[in-house]
């Protein structure tokens, strides 16, 4: 017998952080976003309004934790007119599909039992699971459940796929060797132009320590990125700045580092990196929009390769968006959707009919919403951010960037001269 658990409390969470932690330790995937530490910083500096209430479920098999949930509650607006109540996950951001955390053995019976207890409150309350992989056992046992509910309705809509490069390569040399003719050819010869321009450094940081030190220079990049003016980066909330300093200081279940690059001194682009296990992700990057004909952002991806290989993880994870872009960087693509489960009648319900009528009498072949985050992979946005980059692009303090980085970071990780250029994997002399 199969039954779920509810903790409705952040003390309730906190209690069981060692169960939990079991739980993540089972699973056969790396889920640095499911660690109890991660969840109450989440919480604790949640961007998108008041702090969620977060609430978890737990699935038992006759008192033995086989799996869990992790969801929140809030309000979804409806033609911009009233709103409903919606659970969705508790952890939508800077994660990799972290939903059901189970053992592979247990997953199918964990998910059949937290999805009836989901769909069972639908009538009250609507669902928005989002990072499922279609046939996956949380998926099929959502549909499943409202299937059997003559109350219950649920759809998908697709989201941006997650892209992850498997590293399958012995050295830095292979994996460029693996790029397109083009991608290596453009690769190279703006880091001619890059290391032609004055004295470059290359910055390698590894630890809470020296990562932490570092991040206020990141954030001192940022602000000469496109990403401060469109709004899209740490900055843009400063709940979103403390939530990132937690994760800088390893408080989030992630292993930080930093790779960077600094010209005559000052900082212009920057990567920071997480790991967790035996996969690494690529969490949030800068560069300075003032010197973006360089291509030191594209350099930054050889490098973030270079630290997979030497730190031997199995994967280098870049999340959702941009597939387009990361692809070319030998990125496999992972489709997930959201699966929304709604009370039948509801103005979510009749919104989705209307929808579908709507796409059947225009494209017939396309039956499916598209969500707002997709707008980020549009020409329409990369206008924008063409804007964002002029407007980023003016001359900062130079001066004091520099010493800022001179008093931040550790010789140590600092790399300079000839020996920076034999980082890379072709000559830029």
């Amino acid at each position: 017998m199969t039954s779920v658990r509810w903790l409705r409390s952040v003390d309730e969470v906190a209690s069981c952080a060692p169960l939990l932690r079991r739980l993540v330790a089972a699973s056969d995937r790396d889920l640095p976003a499911a660690d109890p530490d991660f969840l109450a910083r989440y919480v604790s500096h949640f961007e998108y309004g008041p702090s969620p209430t977060p609430e978890l479920l737990i699935a038992e098999r006759e008192g033995t934790p086989i799996g869990f949930l992790a969801t929140r509650l809030g309000r979804r607006v409806v033609s911009g007119r009233f709103s409903v109540r919606e659970r969705s996950l508790l952890v939508t951001h800077d994660h990799d599909r972290a939903n059901l955390v189970s053992a592979p053995s247990d997953r199918s019976e964990a998910a059949a039992a937290i999805a009836g207890e989901l769909v069972r409150s639908v009538r009250r309350t609507a669902l928005d699971i989002s990072g499922l992989i279609p046939g996956e056992p949380l998926h099929r046992a959502l549909h499943r459940a409202a299937h059997s509910d003559i109350w219950a309705t649920s759809f998908d809509i697709d989201l941006p796929s997650y892209c992850t490069v498997p590293v399958r390569y012995l050295s830095v040399q292979e994996y460029f060797r693996a790029l397109s003719k083009t991608m290596r050819s453009n690769v190279s010869r703006q880091a001619r132009r890059l290391f032609a321009a004055g004295e470059v450094a290359i910055i390698r940081a590894h630890g809470a320590g020296e990562v932490e030190r570092l991040f206020p220079c990141y954030l001192d990049l940022e602000q000469r990125s496109w990403k401060y003016e469109a709004q899209a980066g740490i900055l843009r909330a400063p709940k979103r700045t403390a939530f990132f300093g937690e994760i800088v200081a390893g408080r989030c279940g992630y292993e930080p580092s930093l790779v960077g690059i600094s010209l005559n001194g000052v900082l212009i682009a920057a990567l920071i990196l997480g790991r967790s296990g035996n996969s690494m992700w690529a969490l949030e990057m800068a560069f300075d929009a003032a010197y973006g004909s360089l291509g030191a952002g594209q350099l930054l991806l050889v490098l973030a390769m270079a630290e997979a290989i030497a730190q031997g993880t199995g994967s280098l994870g870049y999340l959702q968006h941009f597939s387009y872009f990361k692809t070319r960087w030998l990125a496999e693509e992972t489709g997930v959707v959201s699966t929304r489960v709604v009370a039948t009648g509801s103005p979510l319900h009749v919104r989705r009919l209307s929808a579908e009528l709507l796409a059947r009498r225009t494209r017939p072949d396309v039956l499916t919403e598209t969500p707002a985050a997709r707008v980020a992979e549009t020409d329409g946005s990369g206008q924008v951010q063409h804007q964002a980059l002029r407007a980023a692009g003016r001359p900062g303090d130079a001066e004091a960037s520099a010493e800022l980085l001179r008093r931040r970071v550790n010789p140590a990780s600092l790399v300079t001269g000839p020996d920076a250029a034999a980082l890379l994997p072709f000559p830029v002399r």
